[in-house]
């Protein structure tokens, strides 16, 4: 998973993304209302998920 400004995706609010990666070659594009609640709530099922997060 990275944070992402890729407006490339449906229309939503913002633009402030984050870019999900899942199986081989897929991926998708989200704006979670609370982009740190949803993160830790990701990181709570799987500890394991990475996230590149932007500078």
């Amino acid at each position: 998973m990275k944070e992402t400004y890729n407006p490339l995706s449906a229309p939503a609010a913002s633009i402030d993304r984050l870019e999900i990666f899942y199986n081989k070659f897929d991926t998708i594009l989200i704006s979670p209302k609370d982009k740190v609640a949803f993160i830790n709530h990701l990181k709570r099922i799987n500890p394991t998920i990475h996230i590149d997060f932007r500078d």
